[in-house]
């Protein structure tokens, strides 16, 4: 999986490399809450979205390797099936996050060519009503991803009240990985019927009420957990 995810993260830089030359040197490189362009720079400065992405990968692949180390060197069959448990889920995160950046780095790409005439068909895009779908995609892969961690200093929902022990760990996160799914399914669904930066709200809000909903359920858990002894 780290080979998979290490040649993928090129992807977008090659991309990037190739989609400029294509590109007068001054592109709009920012957009007001209308969809109108309000600055303009270097066509050089898209670079920045692979390199990003890269940074993020290089993070991601440090992790994973601790959990392969941590899963070699478990001195229990438990430890060592949790380090791969959340190997497996730090990888499918990394995956999504690809994915999730990559396909913003090509809605860019799009953009910038259709508004410098550069023979791509006019299409209406609506900047911030994409980006609160790939935000509602990206919450259900990682809400799925997160709900099946075990107890890890990396990923998953991360408190004091979820990491008392196993059982508030496992608990919290699944129902908190439920939250993220439901949170991303609404900000899919809302995009339907709502545009621009309404769009970008409701996604926000929904991530918060899940977020706030997730703790609230963990203090519980903690709670009982640490009232049974």
């Amino acid at each position: 999986m780290k080979k998979l995810i290490t040649v993928l993260s090129f992807v977008p830089l090659v991309f990037a490399a190739i989609a400029i030359q294509f590109m007068p040197e001054k592109v709009p490189m920012h957009y007001d809450l209308s969809g109108e362009a309000d600055r303009y720079g270097s066509r050089f400065e898209l670079m920045l979205i692979p390199v990003i992405i890269l940074l993020a990968m290089i993070v991601f692949l440090i992790m994973i390797n601790r959990f392969e180390k941590k899963a070699e060197s478990a001195p229990t069959d438990k430890e060592r099936a949790y380090a791969k448990n959340n190997c497996k889920a730090a990888s499918g995160i990394a995956l999504a996050f690809l994915g999730l950046m990559t396909a913003v780095l090509g809605h860019t790409v799009v953009k910038i060519l259709m508004i410098t005439d550069s023979g791509v068909s006019q299409l209406d895009i609506d900047d911030l009503k994409f980006t609160a779908l790939l935000m509602g995609v990206f919450f259900i892969i990682a809400g799925n991803l997160c709900s099946k961690t075990k107890r890890n200093s990396g990923i998953g929902l991360r408190l004091s009240w979820t990491e008392y022990n196993d059982v508030t760990w496992s608990r919290s996160n699944r129902f908190a990985g439920k939250a993220l799914c439901i949170a991303g399914i609404l900000s899919i669904v809302s995009t339907a019927f709502s545009h621009g930066i309404y769009s970008v709200l409701l996604m926000l809000l929904y991530l918060t009420g899940a977020t706030v909903v997730s703790c609230v359920y963990a203090h519980k858990v903690y709670i009982k957990e640490k009232a049974a002894g």
